[in-house]
């Protein structure tokens, strides 16, 4: 299926969930991210069952430390 991710052009298999979508994009340290999908955050409690559907819209936010 087609979805957006951070603004481009993804497929993904069906039944893909938000945790299955992080390990896809190579996010290894979930520890500061957050998701959104259609510009909705996504609590981490629910990323197992939130199932990821056509012509959706996620964002992926990482915190950066720095000065």
């Amino acid at each position: 299926m087609k979805v957006k991710v951070n603004n481009r052009d993804k497929i993904l298999p069906e039944q893909t969930n938000i945790t299955r979508l992080l390990e896809i994009v190579s996010c290894k340290d979930t520890a500061s991210v957050a998701v959104a999908v259609n510009e909705q955050i996504i609590p981490k409690a629910q990323w197992q069952d939130r199932i990821i559907k056509e012509g959706e819209s996620i964002i992926i936010i990482s915190a950066v430390c720095g000065g």
